[in-house]
């Protein structure tokens, strides 16, 4: 298949194959570099050994937006909304609330 009939075979898919195909590929072309095979390594032996985070931990780190969109490398994490952000969604919320009722 040549990079033309990819492209658009790549074009026809709906945005949620497209995510899974860019995931798939960004996987795939991570387990071929011998660095991060090592860093994997490296981490698994941290976590066999006991030493990872707590899922509070966890919490904290994304509560706090301590983990960056580089540190995920498909993409999945998602950057916290700024404080003004998530008010005006729980205002959204509260008026669709209010209007059921």
């Amino acid at each position: 298949m040549s990079t033309a009939e990819l492209k658009e075979a790549a074009n026809k898919l709906s945005p949620i194959e497209q995510n899974f195909l860019h995931a798939y590929l960004g996987l795939k072309r991570r387990l071929q570099d011998p660095a991060f095979l090592t860093e994997l390594s490296r981490r698994d032996r941290e976590m066999a050994a006991g030493d990872y985070l707590t899922s509070e931990q966890v919490r904290e780190r994304h509560l706090l937006g301590s983990v960056g969109l580089n540190d995920d490398p498909v993409g999945h994490i998602q950057a916290p909304k700024p404080p003004s952000e998530q008010r005006r969604g729980q205002r959204r919320t509260q008026r669709l609330e209010a209007d059921l009722d």
